[in-house]
């Protein structure tokens, strides 16, 4: 049987997607527009959509530092994701100084994820001198307005006890905050808690599914954990069956 060419021209789209379409493109040009005029939503809007690609425009580096550093200093989303160019060097040469900075300008605005970012920097002495007290300070801030990565990184010094008190307890009940709203990492930072009850009781079915949620979101060491815990599982079960039970 022979193959036959893909013809483009014979494919007929239902007239929703056509519309859908065009609702799209018309909603891009509008941005762009305003954006050109001038209008500080869409100017830091279009920034964030060729920050990540997404909305219909594809990434470009260039484009989101062009647009981003055109918010005005009032612009806390804005000046968070220049700072976010400057730290990664995206669209610009990278400067951990002047992020550290943009970071600092948009935390005092009370944009959270700013307060994080900020809070990372102290943390890592990433642009500016290490202070562990002040990181604590502005994760706490953050995770108060359920800032999922805060919560998390918070989480994280609770558990090891650097910069606060050990209190793992704390830490499995910040994890808990941020996993319900789907971070990856305080999933999986959860389901260790579980495994080895830190913080909780140990409850292994638990944490296997919490593995199983962060690696339905991509994360393949929580894929490999999740198998691994299985594993143990039935290995335990079989202990059982053969009567020997484990002590």
């Amino acid at each position: 049987m022979q193959n036959e060419e893909w013809n483009v021209s014979a494919v007929s789209l239902s007239p929703e997607l056509v519309r859908l379409a065009q609702q799209k493109q018309a909603r891009l040009d509008a941005c762009l527009q305003a954006a050109e005029n001038g209008n500080e939503a869409a100017i830091t809007e279009l920034g964030i959509n060729y920050f990540y690609g997404i909305n219909g425009v594809p990434e470009d580096p260039d484009a989101a530092f062009y647009w981003l550093s055109r918010t005005s200093p009032e612009n806390a989303a804005g000046r968070c994701f220049l700072g976010a160019c400057y730290v990664i060097g995206k669209g610009t040469k990278q400067d951990e100084r002047t992020a550290a900075e943009l970071f600092r300008d948009s935390a005092a605005l009370g944009f959270p994820p700013a307060q994080y970012e900020l809070g990372l920097c102290y943390e890592h002495g990433i642009g500016l001198e290490r202070n562990m007290a002040r990181a604590v300070e502005l994760y706490a801030l953050a995770a108060e307005q359920e800032d999922a990565q805060a919560q998390c990184a918070l989480g994280n010094l609770y558990f090891t006890g650097n910069g606060v008190e050990q209190d793992r307890a704390r830490a499995a009940e910040l994890y808990t905050r941020a996993a319900e709203q789907g971070d990856v990492q305080a999933l999986s930072c959860l389901a260790e808690c579980y495994e080895a009850g830190c913080g909780v009781p140990c409850d292994l079915a638990r944490a296997i599914a919490l593995y199983d949620q962060a690696a339905a979101l991509g994360d393949g060491y929580a894929h490999e954990e999740a198998s691994r815990l299985r594993l143990l599982r039935n290995n335990r079960r079989r202990k059982w069956d053969f009567g020997n039970p484990e002590p």
